[in-house]
């Protein structure tokens, strides 16, 4: 009966192992990007190229709010429905683990409907040599941490 359980529950691992799920049809609900990107410590440089997908999940969606490191400069930030965008780098950012924060905003041409998605191809580079003193990122040449919290 023991070698009955084990063998059964050895199919089920193999059975289970063995699918493959379609991660596509998830991804599209949510919002989700692809990025490239090149980090220098000896400099300190960063450059990031990547594109972002949002879909929208109500219908008062006009504007889009982020969040980049004050020390980065947007190269560029386009795509279809773009209006353009402003950065605030002088007024905080509103959450307390993100103090070197830059807040950019999105405007959209138009609302969008649920459904309908955005996609942004965007670029962003800079040299980061200044951080708060309890933060846990680092971008030296002898230690690199970028955490949930890095803007």
């Amino acid at each position: 009966m023991k070698a009955h359980s084990v063998q059964f529950f050895l199919s089920i691992i193999l059975l289970l192992s063995s699918c493959q799920f379609n991660n596509q049809a998830d991804k599209s609900a949510y919002p989700h990007y692809e990025a490239e990107v090149l980090l220098d410590p000896e400099n300190q440089s960063l450059k990031v190229e990547g594109e972002l997908v949002i879909p929208a999940i109500h219908d008062t969606l006009v504007e889009l709010t982020f969040f980049l490191h004050k020390q980065l400069e947007i190269t560029s930030l386009k795509g279809p429905g773009i209006k353009g965008f402003n950065i605030d780098s002088t007024s905080p950012s509103g959450f307390a683990w993100l103090p070197d924060a830059a807040r950019i905003i999105v405007d959209l041409d138009q609302r969008m409907f649920p459904g309908e998605k955005i996609k942004i191809k965007f670029e962003y580079q800079g040299i980061i040599n200044q951080w708060t003193s309890y933060s846990a990122n680092r971008f030296t040449a002898g230690w690199v941490e970028m955490g949930i919290y890095f803007p």
